[in-house]
């Protein structure tokens, strides 16, 4: 069981940091708040947990169709989780602090609401065989 807390861990901060592999600490944060507070996915959660852990690329996807449809699903609880611990982190603090960014960020952040919402879309067509 911890096997997959660690594999949970790694997966759901790769996601959370865009890429970059969360340190040893953080992941050991994770096993142990999954140990001292277990969130057990039974049923629809589990087969999609499975899938996740077996198909990294799809996180974003049923993460963000999760959000719009199951926010108290176990898979969000998780990523949540990790997210709470990554950002208690000194060294990745900096990526979920507010920064000073020029205006062209807004067309940033335009392309990234809309890449959201096709995320979204593609997740809830994933989530249609669970």
């Amino acid at each position: 069981m911890n096997d997959d807390f660690k594999l949970e861990a790694e997966i759901f901060g790769r996601y959370l940091l865009h890429g970059k592999n969360p340190d040893a600490k953080s992941i050991s944060l994770y096993v142990d708040a999954m140990n001292l507070r277990p969130a057990a996915a039974i049923g629809r959660d589990e087969k999609i947990l499975r899938f996740i852990l077996k198909n990294k690329w799809s996180i974003g996807m049923i993460d963000g169709a999760l959000a719009f449809s199951k926010k108290k699903s176990v898979v969000r609880r998780k990523i949540l989780f990790m997210s709470a611990i990554l950002e208690t982190r000194p060294q990745y603090a900096a990526l979920f602090l507010q920064q000073k960014r020029s205006w062209f960020y807004n067309i940033y952040i335009f392309w990234v609401g809309c890449r959201a919402i096709l995320k979204m879309m593609c997740g809830k067509l994933i989530l249609v065989f669970f």
